[in-house]
């Protein structure tokens, strides 16, 4: 479904730079579930819970708390600061310039990460290349009566689990062009792993101070900058890149 989140706060984050390809989660789990395989493309055909079991091991060996991102991380990380449809700008034509989907993948099923151009804030395939999973389940409504710091998503554990940003196999939605594309899109589905679905990383900064309103609507300012952080987790084939919000004075 569409339309733009309320406008939560959440606190200061890691994201990661990179969908998680397909070494690094061998390197980690010691399996590859995907199934087009490619070193380099995204690791998808990954449950929601064998992306919550990639981001626990990855916890336990680079000693930080790591998990996939709350929808509210997700969507302040892709807009990078933006109020338009994709983070690239509105025009339809924009979003070739910054991610894989329907029209332009030819069939291809995923593609190597980062080859498009980054956000503002220098995070790659944020639209497209593979949905993503998010930490929450899924509530239409949730939004609406959803605490403004820091939300968590649904407590319902029986609800679909939540999906951002489409992918290489995705494009219209309800005749809307570049619908499934949208930085606002929300994607539910059950925690079954499937041919576009893979998953980012984002890692918690101890204490961190609480960032502006996340621009989902469109009022307010947030005068944050996006810092690039690169971890090399002992054991991992591939690095683990990542990108953090922190308001200029927490620097």
């Amino acid at each position: 479904t569409g339309g733009q989140l309320d406008t939560p706060t959440t606190r200061a984050f890691y994201m990661g730079k990179y969908e998680v390809t397909q070494e690094q989660y061998e390197a980690v789990t010691g399996t590859n579930p995907a199934e087009f395989k490619g070193p380099k493309n995204p690791v998808e055909t990954v449950s929601r819970d064998g992306a919550q079991e990639f981001c626990k091991k990855l916890s336990a060996k680079t000693n930080r708390t790591i998990q996939l991102p709350t929808e509210a991380q997700w969507e302040y990380a892709c807009r990078a600061g933006t109020r338009t449809r994709f983070y690239s700008g509105d025009a339809d034509a924009d979003l070739d310039a910054v991610a894989w989907y329907d029209a332009n993948s030819k069939g291809t099923a995923h593609h190597p990460v980062g080859e498009k151009q980054a956000n503002a804030w220098g995070l790659y395939d944020m639209h497209g290349n593979v949905m993503e999973w998010c930490f929450d389940f899924f509530d239409e409504g949730y939004y609406s009566i959803s605490p403004l710091e820091n939300p968590q998503g649904s407590p319902n554990v029986f609800a679909n689990h939540v999906l951002r940003g489409g992918a290489w196999s995705t494009g219209d939605f309800a005749g809307t062009p570049g619908g499934e594309l949208y930085s606002s899109f929300r994607q539910s589905a059950p925690g079954n792993g499937f041919g576009a679905g893979g998953c980012r990383c984002a890692a918690s900064i101890a204490k961190s101070p609480v960032i502006q309103r996340i621009i989902t609507t469109h009022a307010g300012t947030v005068s944050a900058s996006f810092l690039v952080k690169k971890l090399f987790p002992p054991g991992c084939a591939g690095r683990i890149e990542y990108a953090t919000g922190l308001p200029k004075s927490s620097r």
